[in-house]
């Protein structure tokens, strides 16, 4: 199960739970016989309802989605996805108590399972609490049966920007491509800090890969616009403020360019 959560300088954190459906529309509910209860112990719906409960959540019906979490909850109490499946819930619903005791009680059930200490590491680094988050993080990398390291390694490089270790983010950022090529934002964020250490060629590289891998943003527009003052290339330069404007005009990097006057460049 998994799916993105928000974010940390417009990142989007990502969140692993391995049950999560595909799309979040309306199912059936599981069928039971009707001599069994439907809040016995039964894995297999648990799952199920669990899947649903998310699909409600992100949908925005938080009612029917305590609903189905919280009877996932009864069909398989011992299921580290159920639990960590509530903390979510309890944390997009702004309850970080029973959020944060709940993805613990997730990890108690299985210790070294990588994707529960990603999202308790993810949950961390939210509420500022960065250096405990990287630890989570690198306690779910170690998990060998774990499957989204690459994820997990983005996670502690944005944690670590905002810290701020720019070294240490640079160094998760390019695990991260190591173990899966086409991150966007490990791509994108690599250029900027190559930007900011002044290695203008690498930066650019990297800004060009992202363009490869994802549609414009803000931030990759941004980049270009600093990569084409350095070249004292004014078209480039206007061009990139006027499609911040258009684009993204309530982004902090078109604030920017505001305060900065760029768009009156000539």
């Amino acid at each position: 199960m998994s799916f993105s959560l928000s974010c940390l300088k417009k990142q989007a954190f990502f969140l692993m739970l391995s049950l999560l459906l595909s799309a979040c529309t309306e199912q059936p509910d599981v069928q039971t016989p009707s001599s069994v209860s439907p809040e016995r112990y039964n894995p297999a719906a648990a799952v199920y309802n669990t899947q649903l409960g998310v699909g409600y959540l992100q949908e925005g019906n938080i009612s029917r989605a305590k609903s189905k979490l919280l009877l996932a909850q009864k069909q398989d109490p011992n299921s580290p996805e159920v639990w960590s499946a509530l903390a979510y819930f309890y944390e997009m619903t702004d309850n970080n108590t029973m959020a944060d005791k709940y993805y613990l009680k997730a990890i108690n059930l299985d210790p070294k399972k990588g994707s529960s200490l990603n999202n308790y590491g993810a949950f961390l680094c939210k509420k500022g609490q960065y250096q405990k988050s990287l630890t989570y993080f690198a306690e779910a990398v170690a998990d060998p049966a774990y499957l989204n390291d690459a994820s997990t390694y983005e996670n502690a490089g944005l944690c670590a920007e905002e810290i701020p270790n720019k070294a240490a983010a640079q160094k998760f950022f390019m695990q991260a491509l190591d173990n899966n090529p086409s991150l966007p934002t490990s791509t994108l964020e690599l250029g900027q800090i190559n930007f900011d250490n002044g290695k203008f060629s690498l930066a650019n590289k990297y800004l060009q890969r992202y363009n490869q891998l994802a549609k414009p943003s803000a931030e990759s527009i941004w980049l270009d616009l600093q990569l084409a003052r350095e070249v004292k290339d004014q078209a480039r330069v206007k061009a990139d403020a006027a499609l911040l404007k258009e684009n993204f005009p309530e982004s902090n990097e078109y604030k920017q360019v505001k305060l900065s006057g760029l768009e009156q460049v000539e």
